[in-house]
């Protein structure tokens, strides 16, 4: 399959999958977010944004094929292709730009930002005032952030002093919030503890721009820095045993 825009001068951002209607995808030329259909390599819809900065970041809901969010700046907006209209928006959800965007693979509804401003953020879609949850770095840039594709309380984030953190967030998760008791069995801490930063890995030198999960395994990711470097980790033995 071979896309091209029509548009000269084009330069094409990160392509979102429709997951539950493969034969779609997202594709994102700054002004323009287009639906393609990879049969018949034809636009089934587009939205248009008049602004210099344009769509920077793009991701399609994989519970609803027919909502896409886009980043402009701080701003997310939730676009419904379906209805040919903005579905909601998160106006300032950050205060500096924002770096990448996730949607909960487990949980509706549930889309994680992240920023410049070394901030972490879930927000509940259909409620946009106030995000569910605030995970601060304190003190360095979040350049990427993803979900656990099987294990939604778990969340990698890469930052540009080359570190990866691993949290939990299990009170925004989809998953059972564990008791007192079970959770005190297997090493753990109610309160505070569901939601900790569980490991900090330092095995990059520059600013590690992307992060990914593997597809096949819960326990594995990856992530490259900005020289190229790929570094594949696990997450630790002591987490995996309490999931």
């Amino acid at each position: 399959f071979f896309f091209s825009s029509r548009r000269r001068h084009t330069r094409f951002l990160p392509v979102s999958w429709a997951r539950r209607c493969v034969q779609e995808t997202g594709v994102n030329e700054g002004n323009y977010l287009s639906l393609i259909d990879l049969n018949t390599k034809q636009t089934v819809h587009q939205f248009t944004k008049e602004t210099a900065c344009g769509f920077s970041i793009s991701e399609i809901d994989p519970h609803h094929s027919n909502i896409v969010a886009s980043v402009d700046d701080t701003d997310i907006t939730l676009h419904d292709f379906r209805e040919n209209k903005t579905k909601f928006k998160i106006n300032k959800a950050h205060n500096l730009s924002i770096s990448d965007i996730d949607f909960n693979l487990n949980r509706q509804y549930c889309l994680l930002s992240a920023s410049e401003d070394t901030t972490i953020k879930i927000w509940e879609i259909r409620q946009p005032g106030l995000p569910l949850k605030t995970i601060d770095s304190l003190s360095s840039w979040i350049l990427s952030c993803k979900y656990n594709k099987y294990h939604d309380q778990l969340l990698l984030a890469s930052s540009n002093n080359g570190n990866l953190n691993l949290y939990r967030a299990l009170s925004v998760s989809s998953a059972p919030t564990l008791t007192t008791m079970n959770y005190s069995e297997i090493g753990g801490v109610m309160g505070s503890d569901e939601d900790t930063l569980v490991q900090s890995y330092e095995d990059h030198d520059d600013s590690v721009y992307s992060v990914a999960w593997s597809q096949s395994n819960a326990w594995i990711f990856a992530s490259v820095s900005y020289h190229g470097i790929v570094m594949v980790n696990y997450v630790p033995s002591s987490e995996k045993y309490k999931i």
